[in-house]
């Protein structure tokens, strides 16, 4: 599987989702692709900062469902799954080198979730985040409870007081 293209600049890798005709969405063989440019990014020691960024107008489209289609659904096999995604959230926060998300349009579902465990976000104005697994009955496996208050703080619902119109 080669979903991701791998460019190495002065010590700066850039990871390129390079499914543009789905917008990037992964296949189950790509997360494990991208766990393994996570694995290596820690361990490497001439690569010194990562961009994860996706070709043409997404960034990712989270997944890919028309490969999930036939998807052996055993406890093992989901289990499996699970662990890739999760190895990538794991070996990027467990590393001490910068990481950059370079979002260059829609971040659905798992594409925005990987764009919460990087160091720095830059995002184009046209970008578009969404995480459509809770209209689904799905929950988040993967940090996402953690991660995504703790960049966007908590709600403030009661504590303000909006002005009306005899204020």
């Amino acid at each position: 599987l080669n979903d991701i293209d791998l460019d190495v600049l002065d010590g700066v890798v850039v990871a390129r989702f390079a499914r543009p005709d789905c917008l990037n969405a992964f296949r189950r063989g790509t997360y494990a692709e991208l766990r393994g440019i996570a694995e290596r990014f820690a361990h490497e020691t001439a690569w010194q900062a990562l961009v994860l960024t996706g070709t043409g107008r997404a960034f990712c489209a989270g997944q890919d469902l028309d490969d999930i289609a036939g998807m052996d659904v055993s406890a093992d096999a989901v289990a499996g799954a699970i662990d890739d995604i999760q190895g990538i959230t794991r070996a990027l926060a467990a590393c001490s080198k910068p990481t950059l998300a370079a979002i260059n349009g829609l971040a659905v579902g798992f594409g925005l979730e990987c764009t919460l465990v990087a160091d720095l976000r830059i995002t184009v104005p046209s970008a578009y985040f969404m995480l459509p697994e809770l209209g689904r009955g799905l929950f988040h496996t993967n940090g996402t409870y953690h991660y995504l208050p703790a960049l966007v703080g908590l709600g403030v619902k009661g504590r303000l007081k909006i002005a009306d119109d005899d204020d």
